[in-house]
């Protein structure tokens, strides 16, 4: 494994978890816990609404055992909703629970029900645990709203927020990793993680592909962190290989069959191309993201390239990973 180094910024590929089937029409978002200072009158939990109106009457806000009724009304569709415990909020798309217990900083549940027969995995809207607290987890998986009885969020430092992926993240996923710990929470706006997308276009000439990885949801791209973008070639012989980055994608992408690889496509405008040297497997380049939050939401692209394989693979001896969309994030 060949290593370089190279001062840009980031990474990320789709990990392989087990997908849950769960309709939300409201989602947690994020959760502040153990805000610094007093907790009481500081708690928050940030909801969102999806493409459609929610009439929350009757539902349920349930923190551990207590349950507590939302206010009856209708959220408007994408809508994000702060509720606030202790105190009201001020300014515009604030819910307050007066009656709310206060959250323990270290450990807790929160569920949100369609009714008050929380034990029904119809009724399950959403759910989350975080520490050692687990009530009602049982009904959350069933309703695959959780992925195990025995997955829990880890407990996060005060400051920090249990803030969640999103639609930053393809597929279905639910439980702990669908969740991190953001020590710049963002209650009252959208979260802001880090995410990959792929963008197709793999080639596989004569069976030999290239991919490209940078671990689980969790490894990037984070400002003031250093993240590995994996690469590998499955020719089984010795190759050059290159990590082209882009700031816009092609669209259509160029097919590349005119020089000779048919099937392989260019899907990015290359700025920069990295050696990653030669390798009959794999090789990696790393990045150091600076810390400056001017980057949260900067978005770029990349696309590996193998060369050298021969003219068994295709008459110009190149594969071409399928393009990357990598967006910043900040935790």
């Amino acid at each position: 494994m060949t290593p370089r180094a190279f001062p840009l910024c980031v990474l990320l590929a789709a990990a392989s978890l087990p997908a849950q089937h769960h309709f939300r029409e409201i989602a947690i978002e994020e959760v502040m816990a153990d805000p610094f200072g007093p907790n009481a009158g500081a708690q928050q939990i940030e909801i969102s609404t999806r493409n459609i109106p929610v009439d929350v009457t009757g539902y349920q806000l349930a923190i551990d055992t207590t349950l507590v009724p939302f206010p009856s009304l209708i959220l408007p569709a994408d809508r994000t909703i702060t509720l606030n415990l202790g105190v009201p909020g001020a300014g515009p798309n604030q819910l307050f629970f007066p009656t709310a217990p206060q959250l323990l900083p270290n450990t807790g549940t929160i569920g949100i029900y369609r009714s008050t027969q929380i034990s029904d995995p119809a009724e399950v809207v959403d759910y989350l645990a975080w520490g050692i607290s687990t009530f009602n987890i049982d009904t959350a998986v069933q309703a695959g709203a959780w992925n195990s009885q025995i997955d829990i969020i880890p407990a996060v430092a005060e400051g920090s927020s249990i803030a969640y992926y999103g639609r930053s993240i393809a597929g279905p996923f639910v439980g702990p990793v669908v969740f991190y710990e953001d020590s710049t929470p963002t209650l009252g706006s959208p979260n802001d993680p880090a995410s990959v997308f792929t963008l197709g276009g793999l080639c596989e000439p004569n069976g030999v592909r290239m991919l490209l990885a940078t671990g689980d949801i969790s490894t990037g791209p984070w400002i003031g962190e250093t993240h590995t973008i994996i690469m590998q070639q499955q020719s089984g012989a010795v190759a050059s290989m290159f990590l082209a980055f882009g700031w816009n994608r092609l669209s259509p992408f160029v097919l590349l069959d005119p020089i000779g690889a048919p099937g392989c496509v260019l899907g990015i405008e290359i700025v920069t191309v990295v050696n990653a040297g030669a390798s009959d497997l794999n090789s990696q380049v790393s990045y150091s993201l600076g810390p400056d939050p001017v980057l949260v939401g900067f978005e770029y692209f990349v696309q590996g390239i193998t060369t050298g394989l021969g003219t068994g693979v295709n008459p110009l001896g190149l594969v071409t990973s399928s393009p990357l969309v990598l967006t910043v994030g900040s935790r």
